[in-house]
């Protein structure tokens, strides 16, 4: 009887008060975009941990479930403290804490107190979403990874740690010009950046791997498929050929889905082949008995 009732508010406040915070929400959504939050500071009680889905904000944490992935999960946990570079790549924008919160002030600053409750902080150092590399360490497991991730010294902002298996890769060279990555689309299942690079390198993205992304690139209007590559053990990276001005578009489409989706036409088929025959020998049969 305790279990069943775990989580069943009996209290008479109002649960959904929680996840209303005009202010908070009206400042980030006037901030450039797409942004990262990071309200893993003991605030669940004052700010829910699912109220940024219900705002479309990204959250390191992303929603209160049980689907969380062990890679990210061991990167989180592995990272030490927000003082680390480990943290600045997650690219959480603004912390939400409380008014006391206690952060490493050398790289936060105050954004906005207009909540009578909470303060939004704004990390200083955190790294874009997306950016280019040229300094990249090929590995071939999940676990040689994890480990130069843990190298003293290791900075994501001038470095990635590939997982690369059997995939070619570009042979890459330092940066030799302005480069810039630009979100042009951004949706659950469909992402798109113009990317500027001026050497071969990897697009690395600072959201989580997963089976099921693929991933294609536009130069000079040649198409072609690239691998999604895992990235500094939980993340993707994109390699980038050549110099040049791209259009890169990922697309997630799990095969799981597309294999239920063929099991469904098939069924359905069945279904209709068998209700045909059944109809046919019903047809049939009042025939005879004509």
């Amino acid at each position: 009887l305790a279990s069943t009732g775990a989580y069943n508010d009996l209290s008479y406040d109002n649960p959904a008060q929680s996840y209303q915070h005009p202010e908070i929400t009206s400042f980030l959504a006037q901030q450039e975009q797409p942004l990262r939050i990071d309200a893993r500071t003991g605030i669940d009680a004052l700010w829910q941990p699912d109220t940024a889905l219900l705002y479309g904000i990204d959250d390191v944490w992303g929603v209160a479930n049980p689907s969380l992935l062990a890679a990210y999960n061991r990167y989180w946990e592995g990272m030490g403290s927000r003082s680390t570079p480990l943290y600045d790549f997650l690219s959480a924008t603004f912390l939400i804490g409380k008014k006391d919160v206690e952060l490493d002030w050398s790289k936060f600053d105050l954004a906005f107190d207009g909540d009578p409750e909470l303060n939004v902080y704004r990390n200083t150092t955190a790294l874009p979403r997306a950016q280019i590399i040229h300094d990249a360490q090929v590995v071939s497991t999940a676990e040689e990874a994890w480990d130069d991730v843990q190298v003293a010294g290791f900075d994501p902002a001038q470095q990635v740690v590939v997982e690369a298996g059997d995939a070619s890769l570009p042979a890459v060279s330092p940066a030799a010009g302005t480069e810039t990555a630009r979100w042009i689309e951004r949706s659950g299942n469909d992402l798109a950046l113009e990317v500027t690079t001026s050497a071969p390198g990897y697009l690395v993205m600072s959201d989580v791997w997963y089976p099921g992304w693929t991933a294609e690139t536009e130069i000079g209007g040649r198409v072609e498929r690239q691998p999604v590559l895992r990235a500094n053990s939980a993340f993707r990276a994109i390699p980038l050929w050549e110099a040049g001005t791209y259009e890169v578009r990922l697309h997630y489409a799990p095969a799981a889905w597309n294999a239920g989706l063929a099991l469904l036409a098939v069924t359905l088929l069945v279904l209709v082949v068998i209700g045909g025959m059944a109809l046919f020998r019903r047809r049939r049969a009042k025939s005879d008995i004509v």
